[in-house]
């Protein structure tokens, strides 16, 4: 039974989503454990509340500690020059939670989404703060604590030369993305588009990680890349002669979230809602996605399983 389950979340989250399509991009499949030390330390961590702290699953206050997950991809964790040193939203969101809770709280890293799925149904991770979008083929799955909005656009040259800056705006042109992604589906239906109405047809390059769709660009051998707006937003944020083009707007994809999760109907969730509130009271998580270069993506009020809120 325990593996016919493990099959079926596997299955639903590499299915689902587009951040959870991305999980490979980071370069750095291995596994890793951090402590919840803040990589940005200049943002004060949130003080502790007893209430929150009481109103975790008895398993988690008996353990003294919760245990989280993450794949690596850059801004939510990566590893820092020296190669073992984990860093990234994810590490400062824990360190955060470990103020908050008055429990250790540590974060591990797995190699792709799946694992994460694999070792949130064993019960090795208590729940996930790995990128996962909540929609209601995740939902099936995971309960969903909501804290960011999540966008698919597009990666350019700074000035945007070729003019991207909207799927309408791709016929003709050099678009590199995932392979096997969502974001390829969708390319490939703005092609038959552009087809359709006598334009050239988009010419898709796909490639099997972030890093290399986004060398694509920097080369010149791609007009644009199309993914995730976060992560891109991090290449942007490393690299000054690169910008995002069609920010914030649908770009053929349903607006949805990404949130903390667990499984579904997990007692966590709700403390996990409350924690996250917690820190936007504070300050702290207007300064972390301030930090991180993200602000465009904060969502008010954050809430339980949004992707199907009003359905």
């Amino acid at each position: 039974m325990a593996r016919k389950i493990i099959r079926s979340i596997i299955w639903g989250t590499a299915t689902a989503g587009i951040l959870a399509l991305t999980a490979c991009s980071a370069g750095g499949g291995g596994s890793s454990a951090a402590s919840a030390t803040p990589s940005a330390a200049q943002i004060p961590l949130t003080p502790f509340s007893q209430s929150i702290h009481d109103s975790l699953p008895p398993s988690v206050l008996a353990a003294g500690k919760l245990n989280l997950v993450s794949i690596v991809l850059p801004p939510y964790a990566y590893f820092g020059a020296d190669g073992k040193t984990l860093q990234g939203l994810n590490v400062d969101m824990a360190a955060q939670m470990k103020s908050i809770l008055g429990i250790d709280v540590t974060l591990q890293t797995v190699p792709a989404i799946a694992d994460v799925a694999t070792g949130l149904a064993s019960g090795k991770f208590d729940a996930s703060i790995s990128p996962q979008s909540d929609m209601a083929s995740t939902e099936a799955t995971f309960s969903f604590a909501d804290w960011l909005a999540e966008y698919v656009v597009f990666l350019v040259e700074k000035g945007n030369p070729k003019g991207v800056t909207s799927l309408d705006t791709t016929c003709g042109k050099t678009i590199a993305t995932l392979q096997g992604g969502t974001a390829e589906t969708v390319l490939k239906q703005a092609s038959t588009d552009c087809q359709t109405a006598g334009k050239p047809a988009v010419v898709i390059n796909t490639f099997a990680d972030q890093n290399t769709a986004v060398l694509a660009v920097q080369s010149g051998r791609a007009d644009a890349a199309f993914s995730s707006q976060i992560p891109l937003s991090y290449f942007v944020e490393t690299d000054p002669t690169l910008e995002l083009a069609g920010t914030n707007q649908l770009n053929g994809f349903p607006k949805f979230y990404v949130g903390a999760y667990a499984l579904k109907g997990s007692p966590v969730v709700s403390p996990m809602l409350a924690t996250l509130q917690a820190m936007k009271a504070s300050g702290a998580y207007t300064a972390l996605l301030n930090s991180y270069g993200i602000s465009a993506n904060a969502i008010d009020p954050f809430g339980l399983n949004l992707g199907t809120a009003g359905q």
